[in-house]
């Protein structure tokens, strides 16, 4: 959802009604944006609706921009609105509608089911930094500062008697004095949290997501000499270290090319040793990236005709020869390099 004059959600209906959400129950799948709940069957209607408007060259679909998403399809997102509206997020910035199964709701503080963080926008915030922010705003509940202050909205009922208090100011913590936003912390009058929101306009604060995000090294191990986060699965393939989810992603993208029939010099097809299976090779970036133009470097994602990884390539030409090409098939290790006849290497068809 945005803050200015162009379309809110990234899918929205110019009909369909909202439903109000309330904190304790959700009885329909959908997706809960703020104080506004869209069914699951409302969010499809629309996007059939999008897909008809896609043959008509007199409307326009806009193009995703934004850092919410940085896949390598990220580029080819389109958005349409829900609902009229002009204004949501107040910073200009989208953040995801949070995905409801139908289950009651709960605040996101008193779930424990292995998430570690809040996805609030592109802003992802640690339980640590939620934390030293509660303590940062009980410490602050009596003085008479500019926070915390009442809440108000309707993603909580009015008499709650709740507070809401800044997390960031810039990059840093919110510590006192200034107009912050637009993530807060919402805590009861003991001063206990109660959840993580984005300020929206129209009185309409979003939930932020529960996430899993891999732990950095705490405040007593700054240096990591004691705490080793846990590995990365992917391909090393020298120097280069391909993540799995960067391959993953190149993978969908070359299914998105092959899918609008664009035919070029690549994926090629192989079929040999280690992987002994009909596959195809495409050229990627030392990020993992799929290479799509300009010059070609020597590293190859493998994907099954399904578009699924089975690991990385090396071409060496200087090395072993124009005909040979180097695999590493080992996931988050190092292990001996195998070669196979790039001869077996056909073009795909």
């Amino acid at each position: 959802m945005r803050a200015s004059t162009s379309p809110t959600n990234v899918i929205q209906s110019e009909q369909t009604p909202a439903t109000l959400l309330t904190l304790s129950r959700i009885d329909k799948r959908g997706y809960e944006c703020g104080n506004v709940f869209f069914t699951h069957d409302e969010v499809q209607e629309v996007l059939l609706r999008v897909i008809n408007y896609a043959q008509d060259k007199s409307r326009t679909i806009h193009e995703y921009r934004g850092p919410l998403y940085s896949d390598s399809l990220s580029s080819e997102y389109l958005m349409w609105p829900i609902k009229k509206e002009s204004r949501v997020i107040i910073n200009n910035e989208f953040t995801k509608c949070i995905k409801r199964d139908g289950s009651p709701t709960k605040p996101s503080a008193s779930v424990s089911d292995g998430t570690n963080a809040y996805e609030c926008g592109y802003e992802v915030l640690s339980d640590q930094q939620i934390e030293e922010a509660t303590i940062l705003a009980r410490s602050n509940m009596r003085l008479g500062n500019k926070y915390p202050i009442p809440y108000f909205g309707t993603l909580f009922p009015e008499a709650s008697g709740y507070l809401i208090w800044p997390v960031l100011y810039g990059k840093r913590l919110y510590t006192k004095g200034r107009e912050a936003g637009p993530i807060f912390i919402v805590l009861n009058k003991e001063g206990k949290l109660i959840d993580t929101v984005v300020r929206g306009y129209s009185k309409n604060f979003l939930r932020c997501a529960r996430i899993r995000k891999i732990p950095n090294a705490p405040i007593s191990d700054p240096y990591n000499k004691l705490f080793v986060p846990p590995p990365r699965p992917g391909f090393q393939c020298g120097r280069i270290f391909f993540e799995k989810k960067s391959l993953d992603e190149a993978a969908r993208e070359a299914k998105l090319v092959i899918f609008r029939n664009k035919r070029k010099r690549y994926p090629t097809e192989y079929n040999g040793h280690p992987f002994n299976q009909k596959c195809w090779l495409w050229p990627i970036l030392n990020n993992g990236k799929l290479s799509k133009k300009g010059m070609i470097g020597p590293y190859r994602v493998v994907i099954t005709p399904d578009y699924e990884v089975l690991g990385a390539v090396i071409v060496s030409e200087k090395v072993l020869g124009p005909d040979r090409v180097v695999i590493n098939t080992e996931c988050e290790v190092v292990g001996a390099l195998t070669t196979i006849d790039i001869n077996q290497e056909k073009k795909f068809v």
